[in-house]
């Protein structure tokens, strides 16, 4: 990935702060813009023509809101929040492509095809990925979840904008050139974009190689001599594309044996492919599919045996290792030794030290493992990740909450009341998570036989979930509460009316 400074020039530095200071000025006299009051469309063809009619940008979040929790952190910390709605609304047409879509029988929808084409067009090969496009289809800026909420993310459109504008004027310039001087400056008009679609991203091919194709072929044929630092650089580009394209196809293969013959014929293939190969990045490759399908297939303790095996590589990353710990935990688990598994926990606590962060993940990682089999204990660990959060933020929340929801699963109702009504009670409680909250509040109460204060929070519940309606990930989320909560106080009354000697 090119990795050339984003804002060589100066004017460029001064637009990026009037971008930023008109943004400022836009959010403070707009606040009355609701996710009620801004419209997402779902045909990207549509969104295009819209783009090129009104001269706006097109702002597309590829998504899957059933099963992403990342992408319900974006669409709460950010997609929701009035910052990004006040900026965005004059500026961009959005567009939500949601691959979660299924037909009632788990089939999919000819909607879910043409979004699945939409995603292979941009290479978006995880969710939730947010692409920011030209009238032309062709991407500024690209992101994921960003931490720091809605803030960090609003300042990363309004860098893309910049870069967008400056990438523009390069090119036009390069029109009018010829020769190494024209090359010179598509290099510099990549360059300048590079830095917003590569900077926290990983696609399925690099994304100058995909979306200024033509650029690139210009500049090798421009500078022919293969060695010129130039040449160099672009066709390392093209060989790092070729490589990702090879491992793309790998990954689809897998994917179609394991779908028409199962996970034991996927491990199968795995071994044939390593029988015949000696380079060490496709012997790493091939070894990650053939765990990951040892585990799909529930054949734990291969799986086990080969993490063992490969965590001995000393060549390791330690990315690599952690995944390989990862793993080694998970299968651990599965095969009852939940002792051995937690001895891997409690080390990642003791080798984060003074890192908050890496503290909050471990506890995290902890409670996760421990919520299938130890609900108070993944309490406890939930709890302790809230300790190294910033108070208040999606991560504080989202620990809280876990913990909360814990105590109450574990039967702890008392912890667990006093959890709910802590969260409960805080002025800057998330709108989206008060339904939830108070749901639990009332399996409570209901347990702990205090009926007349669970029913003082039904009426409370509805209008939580009329305020967050709009929202919520799954729009039937107010009519499962609701029907949730019916069902609680019917079997309460029933039980108040059957003889003692019944219950």
């Amino acid at each position: 990935m090119l990795q050339s400074p984003l804002w060589p020039l100066i004017p460029v530095v001064v637009a990026l702060v009037s971008v930023v200071a008109v943004f400022s000025s836009v959010s403070k006299s707009h606040r009355q813009v609701t996710a009620a009051t801004v419209e997402w469309d779902e045909d990207l063809d549509a969104a295009h023509q819209i783009a090129e009619r009104t001269g706006k940008a097109v702002l597309v979040n590829f998504t899957a809101r059933q099963n992403c929790h990342a992408c319900g952190l974006l669409k709460r910390q950010v997609l929701i929040q009035p910052d990004f709605l006040d900026y965005v609304r004059s500026r961009f047409v959005l567009v939500e492509i949601d691959k979660s879509m299924l037909e009632d029988d788990g089939t999919k929808t000819e909607k879910l095809r043409r979004m699945e084409a939409w995603q292979y067009q941009y290479r978006a090969g995880s969710v939730p990925t947010v692409f920011l496009l030209d009238a032309n289809g062709r991407p500024f800026g690209i992101t994921h979840h960003r931490d720091g909420g809605q803030g960090p993310f609003v300042n990363f459109l309004a860098q893309c904008q910049v870069a967008r504008e400056h990438r523009d004027k390069l090119l036009k310039q390069a029109n009018s050139l010829t020769g190494q001087a024209r090359a010179a400056m598509l290099d510099e008009a990549l360059s300048v974009i590079d830095g917003v679609l590569s900077q926290d991203v990983t696609l399925d091919e690099p994304p100058l190689t995909v979306f200024h194709a033509s650029d690139i072929d210009d500049i090798l044929q421009l500078v022919p001599n293969a060695e010129s630092p130039l040449h160099q650089k672009y066709a390392q580009l093209r060989r790092d594309a070729v490589e990702a394209q090879t491992q793309h196809a790998l990954y689809l293969k897998f994917h179609e044996i394991a779908d028409a013959d199962g996970f034991d014929a996927a491990v199968k293939y795995a071994d044939e492919l390593l029988a015949h190969t000696t380079d060490k990045t496709l012997i790493k490759k091939l070894r990650s599919y053939r765990c990951f399908y040892l585990e799909h297939g529930d054949r734990f303790q291969e799986e086990l045996n080969q993490v063992l095996e490969d965590l001995r590589d000393p060549e390791l990353t330690s990315d690599e290792r952690h995944w390989l710990e990862d793993r080694e935990a998970f299968s651990l688990g599965r095969l009852g030794r939940h002792d051995e598994a937690l001895a891997i926990f409690n080390r990642w606590i003791v080798e984060a030290g003074d890192d908050r962060d890496k503290k909050r993940k471990a506890y995290q990682d902890k409670g996760q493992f421990q919520w299938g089999t130890e609900r108070l204990k993944a309490a406890v660990a939930f709890d302790t990740a809230a300790a190294f959060s910033e108070e208040g933020s999606e991560e504080w929340w989202e620990n809280k909450h876990m913990a909360a929801w814990g105590f109450l699963l574990g039967k702890d109702y008392g912890t667990a009341k006093q959890k709910h009504f802590a969260l409960l009670n805080r002025v800057d409680l998330p709108v989206v998570r008060k339904p939830s909250l108070l749901l639990d509040a009332i399996k409570c109460l209901l347990a702990l036989n205090e009926r007349d204060r669970a029913e003082e929070l039904r009426p409370q519940l509805r209008q939580s979930l009329d305020a967050c309606s709009k929202d919520l990930l799954d729009p039937d989320t107010p009519k499962r509460f609701l029907q949730e909560c019916d069902q609680l106080f019917s079997e309460m009354r029933k039980s108040a009316e059957r003889p003692s000697s019944e219950q």
